[in-house]
């Protein structure tokens, strides 16, 4: 059994389903580890995903997801992936503890040195009916580190998690590297990672007609990869009578998050000649989105209600955060991996009265990012309180590496309704980001969490790659009404952002 498997095994074992009855006392669950956490994984060997049936390019044929939470459907192809996580899922009706405690470093580090290609279709369309945090993917990756912590209390089966859950996640510093800080990459050391091979997604009969109809948290996906380095952390209530009483996160000496993808890992996505007709019909932070991407580093914060779920207490003391990217890779987005031929949207739209829903074909090649968002969707209760604090926060973002969308919005991009939803295609050379967003659509304003930096806020993006976006032109778009959607097209060099916002609406 690999180190990886084997720390999966010992902190996702935090999962935990108990059937819902007024006899069951409180559940009380912690896991202490005194030492250092140490997860790397390296790759030195091509890795090819090709389907074959009958002679001819295989793959998803019609997937369909119909409700539900967490279900995926995937093709992936993968050079490397470290992982590190801790997740509580609680849908029992019974409050508890979720608790992990390291007493040292957690250090996840992942590298790959060869080509990743992955030809696996999806031959007609792909369909979410509703549920939450659901996905059909394709991907192509070339090294993936990540480190996650999570807590999500649902009634979907009818059982609201009432007062009494907690969760908590507290370690040393915390280091994710797929890729050096500088930029540079070693996918045979097991403190350095990062992506050395070329990355290639290549879709023959073409993504038909994706559709989301509705829920939370919902994605269809198609995503090629260079280099990706993570922290997540994320509480999410669903369920009317559902309560988080404390989300607690601790991260006493820091974090640092590196990525970087060499001049070799070219990434290339071909989403095939047919024309491809995304559609969502409502709900919140839905997505369906294309991406080829070089490097990608982010820390994210994140606080989720829906359905009248709530979380009473939010806090997190994080110390010097630093996140990194760099890519010197080729970015290659189209019909085809070579970018020449053209790939089209054609009738893109988002309706109903939804919230965060967003369409999106990007070709970027350095992204590093760091967000704390509190979020309520319709009737949630929010984090209603806490403390969130960082001692300073630095993003780098480094390109070097040309940059072609070739991905045309022939007719459609209407938005009819909700609030900031978004329908793009973009070419971007390098991104940096730190941002602390409030969005509150209960309708009784219940957010109320203080966010405090100690120190300084750094961020760079610096891009030395052409940027071209060859197809993005909007010739029917529509926004019917609503609040902060937008359809757009973009080529950008260098983008650094630093923002701080509060939207509060109508129960919609």
């Amino acid at each position: 059994m690999t180190k990886i498997h084997m720390t999966k095994l010992a902190l996702l074992g935090a999962t935990a389903f108990f059937a819902a009855t007024s006899a069951h006392a409180q559940v009380a669950d912690s896991w202490t580890i005194a030492g250092d956490v140490n997860v790397s994984a390296l790759n030195t060997g091509a890795v090819l995903n090709d389907p074959v049936n009958g002679g001819t390019v295989a793959g998803i044929e019609s997937p369909e997801i119909t409700a539900g939470y967490k279900n995926s459907i995937s093709g992936a192809t993968v050079g490397a992936s470290a992982s590190s996580g801790f997740s509580s899922v609680n849908n029992s009706g019974v409050g508890g503890d979720a608790a992990v405690e390291f007493g040292g470093a957690v250090t996840v580090v992942a590298g790959s040195a060869s080509d990743v290609g992955n030809n696996t279709d999806i031959i007609t369309g792909a369909t979410i009916g509703g549920g939450n945090a659901n996905s059909i993917s394709l991907a192509a990756v070339g090294s993936s580190a990540s480190v996650s912590g999570s807590t999500t209390l649902t009634d979907v089966a009818g059982a609201a998690v009432p007062d009494g859950e907690t969760f908590a996640y507290t370690s040393g510093q915390l280091i994710v590297s797929s890729g050096a800080a500088d930029g540079s990459v070693d996918a045979a050391d097991a403190t350095v990672g990062g992506n050395a091979g070329a990355v290639t997604l290549s879709l023959a009969t073409g993504l038909t007609a994706p559709s989301i109809a509705g829920g939370n948290g919902n994605s269809i996906s198609v995503a090629g990869l260079g280099s990706s380095a993570s922290a997540s952390f994320s509480a999410a209530v669903d369920g009317d009578g559902s309560v988080l009483d404390s989300f607690d996160l601790t991260l006493a000496d820091g974090a640092l998050i590196s990525s970087a993808n060499d001049a070799a890992g070219a990434i290339a996505v071909g989403l095939g000649a047919g024309a491809t007709t995304p559609a969502i019909a409502g709900g919140n932070a839905n997505a369906i989105s294309a991406a080829a991407l070089g490097s990608s580093a982010s820390f994210s914060l994140a606080s989720g209600t829906s359905g009248g779920g709530v979380v009473t207490a939010f806090n997190a003391a994080v110390g010097e955060l630093v996140v990194d990217s760099t890519n010197a890779g080729a970015v290659t987005l189209g019909g085809d991996v070579d970018g020449t031929a053209q790939a089209t949207y054609d009738d893109a739209s988002i309706s109903g009265a939804g919230n965060n829903n967003s369409i999106s074909a990007a070709a970027l090649g350095s992204s590093g990012s760091v967000s704390y968002a509190n979020t309520v969707f319709d009737t949630g209760g929010g984090a209603a309180a806490g403390d969130v604090s960082f001692d300073a926060i630095t993003v780098n973002s480094t390109n070097s590496g040309d940059i072609i969308n070739n991905v045309n919005l022939t007719t459609g991009g209407n938005i009819d309704g909700g609030a900031k939803n978004s329908i793009s295609i973009a070419g971007l050379g390098a991104s940096a980001s730190q941002s602390i967003s409030i969005t509150d659509n209960s309708g009784a304003g219940v957010t109320g969490v203080a966010t405090a930096i100690g120190s300084d806020i750094t961020l760079a993006a610096v891009n030395s790659g052409a940027v071209s976006v060859l197809g993005g032109g909007l010739q029917t778009a529509v926004i019917a009404e609503g609040f902060s959607n937008s359809v757009s097209a973009a080529a950008v060099g260098a983008s650094a952002s630093q923002s701080v916002s509060r939207t509060v609406l109508l129960t919609q």
